[in-house]
């Protein structure tokens, strides 16, 4: 009787019928899986970061145009005639403050040293309320409206943000409310607020 040799060779080339390829299938089919995954992972990462950076830029022009407010308000307190009131600066009325512009005053930023906070500008202006003289040149009753408008540049796209306050004189202290302008968080307010949303 003849004996039959059996090699390990002899194993790896006998297959069953029908089983001829298949790993090869469900190794492309769990590559094709994991590629997709990885796609997923890289795309959610991109726009997290897409996201984070509009956070960041939308909380910078937020504190770009309430830094403009506040530099408007240091302003307004220590140029304040007791004989004038603020008349020297409502010199615009109730024009727009530039071509197509929304804001409507006379432009006071060029009183100040700078308008540049981080990474933004502002431009910050001043209306008189409608104290009932008939007059938007005139302040009568030391209140007046105090716009900012930030403006930041990030990555090639610019945006702004407007924020107001109503504001008075007082010989003792300074009153002011704000409101956002562009829809976003109400501005900051300290003291007797004198605006209401």
């Amino acid at each position: 009787m003849k004996k039959n040799k059996f090699s390990l060779n002899d194993a790896f080339r006998t297959t069953k019928s029908g089983e001829s390829g298949i790993a090869l299938v469900t190794a492309l089919l769990v590559m094709f899986v994991l590629t997709l995954l990885a796609t997923a992972a890289i795309m959610t990462t991109g726009t997290d970061v897409k996201i984070g950076s509009n956070y960041k830029a939308t909380q910078d022009l937020f504190y770009v145009a309430d830094a403009g407010l506040e530099a408007g308000r240091n302003f307004l307190s220590s140029n304040f005639n007791t004989t004038t009131g603020w008349n020297t600066y409502l010199t615009n009325g109730n024009n727009p403050v530039a071509a197509g512009d929304t804001v409507k005053g006379t432009n006071i930023t060029g009183y100040l040293s700078s308008n540049v906070v981080g990474r933004g500008t502002f431009r910050i202006s001043v209306l008189d309320d409608n104290d009932g003289d008939g007059s938007y040149t005139a302040d009568v009753n030391k209140k007046v409206f105090l716009t900012s408008k930030g403006t930041v540049t990030t990555g090639g796209t610019t945006a702004m943000k407007t924020l107001e306050e109503y504001f008075e004189f007082n010989q003792n202290y300074s009153t002011y409310g704000g409101k956002d302008l562009t829809g976003g968080n109400t501005g900051v307010a300290t003291g007797e607020a004198a605006w209401s949303n």
